[in-house]
């Protein structure tokens, strides 16, 4: 059974509403759903999750946001890159990140260990380096992310 967008978002509302703990673990099961699920359903199962998530209060959305980070720089660096590839890519073919999500994510990358943001910026750098148009790319992401990746 096809669930619909509204099933969608009333169930990200309810994770968004479980305590952080609860939320965390939750998140890491969807995202390791993710990496096993087949290249041709990862875009479209991403995309609906990412435009269900913009139709939600923007307090829920940035709670799993921010779940979802937390989750994502706890993959090994392979699933990370393949996740961050999945979601730039969309973002820059379907042009859905808001400038929310953006202060969001730069807010996360500040909070994280200086051993944690080379992490990052070391896959990323990689992510990057997977798309022929990467300037396009850069700009969805938060300006201090872009200086520390040209660097």
């Amino acid at each position: 059974m096809q669930s619909n967008d509204v099933d969608i978002q009333n169930l990200l509302v309810i994770m968004a509403n479980l305590p952080e703990f609860l939320r965390a673990s939750v998140s890491r099961e969807k995202l390791k759903e993710l990496v096993e699920t087949k290249d041709d359903e990862k875009v479209t199962v991403t995309l609906r999750a990412i435009k269900c998530l913009q139709n939600i209060p923007q307090e829920h959305s940035k709670k799993l946001l921010l779940s979802w980070l937390t989750a994502m720089i706890e993959l090994d660096s392979i699933n990370f890159i393949n996740i961050a590839y999945l979601y730039l890519n969309i973002g820059a073919r379907y042009h859905i990140h808001t400038q929310t999500h953006i202060d969001i994510i730069r807010d996360f990358f500040r909070a994280l260990k200086n051993e944690e943001k080379r992490r990052v910026i070391d896959n990323l750098r990689e992510v990057i380096c997977l798309f022929p148009f990467r300037e396009r790319i850069l700009t969805i992401l938060p300006n201090e992310i872009q200086r520390m990746i040209s660097n």
